[in-house]
């Protein structure tokens, strides 16, 4: 059984921030900007190319720190699936990792991240 995700929202900001907060990655997304603080940003596919950097970083630190937020990863699962977040933890293990890798190859995702380094930056730029 494959489960259709509905596209991300606003209402997802909160829990992936929690989920972030969690994850301890603020110094490693202020590193991404500091490595990239002089890389020129001219276009919105240069911030979601540097957001997918993060991205990339943020999908290892998950995977590396999944029982510090598999409750939270099955909230958001949850909210973006319909499903109940017990559904989400009893899914069968090929199905449960496909759909938070489906999660995270989600191409909103990615422009969330890319809005993320770009606002990192303005405010390093402003320091």
């Amino acid at each position: 059984m494959t489960l259709e995700m509905r596209r991300l929202n606003g209402k997802d900001i909160f829990p992936m921030l929690k989920l972030l907060g969690r994850l301890q990655i603020k110094d490693d997304i202020l590193a991404i900007v500091e490595n990239n603080k002089d890389a020129d940003v001219k276009s919105e596919e240069d911030a979601i190319q540097q957001g997918i950097a993060m991205f990339a970083n943020l999908a290892q630190k998950v995977l590396d720190n999944i029982d510090l937020v598999e409750e939270d990863i099955n909230r958001l699962l949850s909210s973006v699936t319909g499903k109940e977040p017990e559904e989400i933890a009893n899914l069968p293990i090929d199905e449960y990792g496909g759909l938070i890798f489906d999660f995270f190859e989600k191409p909103e995702l990615k422009g969330f991240f890319g809005f993320i380094v770009e606002r990192f930056k303005r405010m390093r730029s402003t320091k």
